[in-house]
């Protein structure tokens, strides 16, 4: 059975399994507080999914984001 989202107003239906997810973020704290109910809703969706995550070198990033075991890697970036 397929999941239905919605994207700008349209109704899609969601793959059942996902295998890999990119998320792309700063992760400054407000970001990454932002970014945690999200992170929160795929793991509960896709739990057998490997998420990475993509962000600039904060502390946030390095020493908090690991602690919530709500992703799978960290990719860090200087954008």
């Amino acid at each position: 059975m397929m999941a239905v989202g919605t994207i700008r107003g349209r109704r899609k239906e969601m793959p059942a399994r996902v295998e890999k997810v990119l998320v792309l973020g700063y992760a400054a704290i407000g970001d990454l507080i932002f970014f945690l109910p999200v992170l929160e809703a795929l793991r509960r969706h896709y739990p057998q999914a490997q998420v990475t995550f993509i962000a600039n070198s904060y502390p946030t990033t390095n020493e908090l984001l690991p602690q919530t075991g709500l992703v799978d890697r960290i990719e860090l970036m200087d954008w």
